[in-house]
């Protein structure tokens, strides 16, 4: 049922909606709210994989998996113009990150190793100045 959630909510637009309300809507409250949702969910997703003895039964890979596209969208959206022009209402977004990278070592081992999340951040942060940007 989370799966299916995670798919319909999220990913069969990829997250074009979820984006439309971080990056796009001027009400702070909605905004902080989805991204509690969302961390949520997230970290919710990782802490029964996290505590699944079975962790090669189909479904608990294929939610992980789910999961693990979710964050990877989240950071990679990070590079994207839009998110860049965007900059004023990121606050709620960056705490939806934070909220899932310190949600339990399952989230930080993710971000630390498929991203590097700390030069990602200071990346977004430096913006045009970015070494990475030249």
């Amino acid at each position: 049922m989370l799966l299916e959630f995670i798919q319909k909510a999220y990913l069969n637009d990829d997250c074009k909606h979820f984006f439309n309300i971080m990056l796009d809507c001027g009400d702070k409250t909605s905004r902080y709210y989805i991204g509690k949702l969302t961390s949520f969910i997230v970290n919710k997703v990782y802490s029964i994989y996290e505590e699944a003895e079975n962790k090669d039964a189909v479904n608990l890979i294929r939610l992980k998996e789910a999961a693990d596209s979710l964050l990877t969208r989240f950071i990679t959206t990070l590079k994207t113009s839009e998110c860049q022009k965007s900059w004023a209402k990121f606050e709620q977004y960056l705490k939806m990150i934070h909220d899932i990278g310190t949600g339990g070592p399952c989230q930080v081992d993710f971000l630390l190793t498929k991203f590097e999340i700390v030069v990602e951040l200071i990346d977004f942060m430096l913006g045009n100045r970015s070494p990475i940007a030249r």
